[in-house]
C-alpha cells in the first residue's frame, strides 16, 4: 500500500514537472552475455533468492535467447 502511494506521488511529480532526460556522465560497463552451461540453473545456489536473481536476469528484455 506505501509503494503504490508512493508510486502515484511520484507520477504526479513527474507530470507536473516535465523533467527532461539528462544524458549519463559515467563510463558505461559492459558485461558479457552467459554460456547456455551457465545460464543452467543448479541445485548448488546458495538461496532462493540467488536463483530468482538468474532466473530474472536470464528472462530480461533484449537478453538473448538460448539456442
Amino acid at each position: 500500500m506505501r509503494a503504490s502511494a508512493l508510486s502515484c506521488e511520484m507520477i504526479g511529480e513527474i507530470l507536473d514537472s516535465a523533467p527532461v532526460p539528462q544524458p549519463q556522465k559515467a563510463t558505461p560497463t559492459v558485461f558479457r552475455l552467459l554460456k547456455p552451461a551457465e545460464s543452467a540453473l543448479s541445485l548448488d545456489l546458495a538461496s532462493l533468492g540467488e536463483a530468482h536473481d538468474l532466473i530474472r536476469m536470464l528472462d530480461a528484455e533484449g537478453y538473448r535467447k538460448p539456442t
